[in-house]
């Protein structure tokens, strides 16, 4: 048995001043991707990993989960079960500790573009491609990080996949992404140059040094 963790819990993983991005990423186990199955027990399995790694969720969210059949969703009690009816390469997962897994970093910024607005998810998108995390609270203090991913990366993921929930949004918002920044301050002012007019932006494509 095994659990994916998805969506805004993936987020808070990445967030976190110590991302398990860190780790070596290998292939995943096809059949523990396809065949997870969000139980009580693999619950709360996957809640005592995240506060063991400081992993800080909203007190009133519960955890989000990813299952590939419809019928394993019935097993999903006090959490919020994502059902996929499209496979993304075993690659695009990541594992926590044995049988928990989440959405690796390219997947977890595709769903990202379901639920944050088009600002919102610029924003972010410069946080994974920046040298800095917001973590998942409303201070306005930053963690230094290495990047977790690049624009050359999400661009290569989201244009490799078709009829995806926020795939037009994602593809949209990467557009107007630089890699490299090294604080939220840095990214603001680039987001003054790329987002469009009608966000407020300028408009540019091109930035030189």
């Amino acid at each position: 048995m095994s659990i994916v963790l998805s969506h805004t819990t993936a987020k808070a993983v990445y967030q976190a001043a110590h991302s398990v991005s860190a780790k070596g990423i290998e292939s995943c186990s096809p059949a523990a991707i396809y065949g997870s199955c969000p139980t009580g027990t693999l619950l709360d399995a996957a809640a005592e990993w995240l506060t063991k790694h400081d992993v800080s969720l909203d007190a009133n969210d519960s955890l989000e989960v990813m299952v590939f059949d419809r019928r394993n969703a019935r097993y999903a009690m006090d959490c919020q079960c994502h059902v996929s009816s499209k496979r993304f390469s075993n690659s695009r997962f990541v594992e926590l500790k044995d049988g928990i897994f989440v959405v690796g970093v390219e997947l977890c910024a595709l769903q990202a573009a379901t639920y944050l607005s088009f600002r919102e998810l610029v924003e972010y998108y410069f946080e994974l491609c920046s040298a800095y995390s917001l973590g998942t609270d409303s201070s306005t203090s930053y963690t230094e990080r290495f990047a977790l991913t690049s624009t050359e990366r999400l661009k290569q993921f989201f244009n490799s996949i078709t009829r995806c929930d926020g795939l037009a949004l994602a593809r949209k918002a990467i557009q107007c992404v630089r890699d490299g920044c090294r604080s939220p301050m840095e990214t603001a002012f680039v987001m003054m140059l790329t987002l469009p007019k009608s966000e407020g932006g300028l408009g540019l494509t091109v930035i030189r040094n």
